[in-house]
């Protein structure tokens, strides 16, 4: 589920910020192309779910990274819907491109296990 969750919120606001006035048609096919992007690699991952195959668009684990740089992340932040609560609580401020900007971080983040993977 929460692929398509992900990839109908990046929709939704990538519409709210296409849609505001005084915004320059460049930027916006800019934000449009990029939650496209965004929307396109969760349905990928979801879809790579439902058939059984490894995921190849999967988060990475930031508990992983985080032991890579020898850091350790506090205790209250033990959870598997992190992307989810920063976005919840960005979305609170009324701006929508804070997450926007959270969930396009995190395609950008499943774009880059498919790219460093080994090939074949």
């Amino acid at each position: 589920m929460r692929p398509f969750g992900h990839a109908a919120y990046v929709a939704a606001l990538t519409y709210a910020l296409v849609a505001e006035a005084g915004r320059s048609s460049v930027a916006g096919l800019v934000l449009l192309g990029l939650g496209a992007g965004a929307a396109f690699l969760s349905l990928a991952h979801a879809r790579d779910v439902l058939r059984g195959e490894r995921p190849r668009f999967e988060l990475p684990s930031v508990d992983a990274f985080a032991a890579r740089l020898g850091a350790t992340l506090p205790a209250w932040s033990n959870s598997d819907v992190r992307v989810e609560v920063v976005a919840l609580a960005l979305a609170v401020t009324g701006a929508p491109g804070l997450p926007w900007g959270v969930l396009v971080g995190a395609a950008l983040a499943r774009l880059w296990r498919w790219f460093i993977a080994p090939r074949g």
